[in-house]
């Protein structure tokens, strides 16, 4: 039972998605009683196949056994409905069973429409309907530009054994199949008709590309060998426009990969970058690559990627100016260019928010070479120093952490200071 809330009275309570449901009028109690006033026996509850497919729903009544002398031993659950269905989603009549009223929900956990063609006959998905009789959508496509050898009408890819109906919208979904095979669907270069027959947000001068209402990220969908989701995976996931944690494809808490597991992660930079401010972070984590990675908070504490950070600022300041005085900008030597250009306040938030990240990264690098030159110069002559910074001026300049540097950085340059401390906090939790 993957799905969790409840229906009560035509009005929906709880969660992203559902456990079952609770019929017309048999919820009561008083407003503002209790959680929700749901009654016993009022909530049922969907057990569903590899598919999603509703195939029995049962309350949360407890019939009770009886063995010898009407002495309960046991109980059983009440089932108020039993469905099997036609490869594309057709009910079984003669193996199907349902108490009244009909219930809501079945094929993929769809919501049915019985109105039409009769009971289970037609399916409501998010943006089209289904003709489970025909095994056919009744209208185009919204992705059809993007699947040219597929017919528009298609459902599931006539996969309908091992397959689902995918209906993502987020940057880019990456599905990946038990046989090896990657497709990849890039929601953020599609047009603002093919966005908005999607229920997307389209591009807008505050939205610098097109996503869908779960975020603005990567989603990575593995299926196993019967077409069922296994794991999913998020990735460089943004909800919120005055987050700048994460920003684009390649901007923030490291950068798209090709897998998005722990254990394996690769970066992938394949995909063309959104923006101004997400190509030059896409450059910056190429520049980053080039240089001997630490094994923890290489981007932090890895004094040998100065030259990288600075460069990445200087391609910033040059990226600001292209965009306010509305010219071109060019990243020289770069393989790629940005799906969108021009002027764009979510970019400007995202390359100013760079600037002070980046800019202070920079400033406590070349800070701390500064500072590890002076100890080791103390240390051979012999002066006295702390002891928990004898083993950093005895190494190089990256073996110690802002855990222990931070309180020698911070008074020197407040604002910055704080703002690595909540990043080296929120780094060392993450690890």
């Amino acid at each position: 039972m993957e799905r969790l809330g409840y229906w009560i009275d035509e009005g929906y309570l709880g969660c992203y998605s559902r456990w079952g449901l609770c019929g017309v009028g048999e919820v009561l109690r008083s407003l503002g009683v209790g959680v929700g006033g749901v009654e016993s026996w009022a909530r049922r509850y969907e057990l569903s196949d590899w598919l999603g497919d509703v195939r029995v729903v049962v309350t949360d009544r407890r019939i009770p056994i009886r063995g010898d002398n009407q002495v309960v031993v046991g109980y059983r659950a009440e089932v108020v409905s039993v469905t099997d269905y036609y490869s594309f989603g057709a009910e079984i009549s003669m193996r199907s069973y349902e108490a009244q009223p009909w219930y809501r929900y079945g094929y993929q956990a769809q919501e049915k429409d019985h109105e039409i063609y009769g009971k289970g006959a037609m399916y409501h998905y998010n943006y089209r309907q289904h003709d489970a009789r025909l095994g056919r959508f009744w209208s185009v496509d919204p992705l059809a530009r993007k699947y040219p050898w597929n017919s528009p009408y298609a459902f599931g890819g006539n996969r309908v054994v091992d397959a689902v109906e995918l209906e993502g919208l987020e940057y880019v979904e990456v599905r990946h199949y038990h046989d090896g095979r990657t497709e990849k669907v890039l929601y953020y270069t599609m047009t603002k008709e093919e966005v908005k027959r999607l229920g997307g947000t389209p591009r807008r001068l505050f939205n610098a590309a097109p996503h869908g209402r779960e975020g603005k990220g990567v989603l990575h969908i593995y299926y196993d060998e019967q077409g069922r989701v296994k794991e999913r995976y998020r990735e460089m996931w943004r909800s919120f426009f005055l987050l700048p944690v994460n920003y684009g494809l390649y901007s923030g808490d490291g950068c798209v990969t090709e897998s998005a597991k722990e254990e394996v992660k690769k970066y992938d930079y394949s995909y063309q970058p959104i923006d101004a401010a997400d190509w030059i972070a896409r450059e910056h984590d190429r520049d980053y690559e080039k240089v001997p990675q630490l094994k923890r908070l290489n981007f932090l504490e890895n004094t040998q990627t100065l030259g990288a950070d600075i460069k990445m600022v200087e391609r910033v300041d040059k990226a600001l100016i292209s965009i306010l005085t509305f010219r071109s900008f060019e990243i020289e030597g770069s393989d790629t260019k940005p799906v969108y250009t021009g002027f764009n306040f979510e970019t400007l938030y995202a390359l100013f928010a760079q600037r002070i990240f980046i800019s202070s990264l920079a400033t406590y690098k070349a800070w701390k070479i500064e500072f590890h030159s002076r100890l080791k110069e103390k240390h051979l002559r012999g002066e006295y120093i702390n002891p928990q910074l004898r083993e950093f001026a005895e190494g190089e300049p990256w073996d110690s952490n802002f855990g222990i540097l931070g309180k020698y950085f911070i008074p020197k340059h407040p604002l910055r200071g704080f703002l690595l401390w909540i990043t080296y906090k929120r780094a060392k939790k993450d690890e």
